[in-house]
């Protein structure tokens, strides 16, 4: 199970582009609270969006384009106040889009 391991100890990360990699789970991205651009386009997440991600509210920039997401589309989304570009294009997402999104 490939995760994001002792992240938590980049305490200057603020840009993180590890797409196209063998990336499965969210497991200890949510200690890397200085990231403000995660891209994790081309990963195998095959599941829903972890609730840990939720933990980095400074993130402006979320790319997941491809990379396994399944199921809807969380609230949670609407802890990340910083918000400025969202691609979740290319998973399997079901649902309507949350209301809360419309406002980041």
């Amino acid at each position: 199970d490939y995760g994001f391991g002792n992240i938590g100890d980049a305490k200057s990360l603020v840009k993180a582009d590890l797409s196209s990699n063998d990336i499965q789970s969210f497991n200890g991205i949510g200690a890397a609270t200085s990231l403000k651009e995660l891209y994790l386009d081309d990963s195998y997440f095959f599941g829903p969006m972890a609730d840990e991600l939720f933990d980095l509210t400074g993130l402006r920039v979320l790319h997941m384009q491809f990379s396994g997401v399944k199921g809807s589309i969380p609230e949670k989304l609407g802890q990340l106040q910083e918000m400025k570009n969202l691609n979740l294009y290319g998973n399997e997402m079901v649902g309507s889009i949350p209301a809360v999104i419309g406002v980041l």
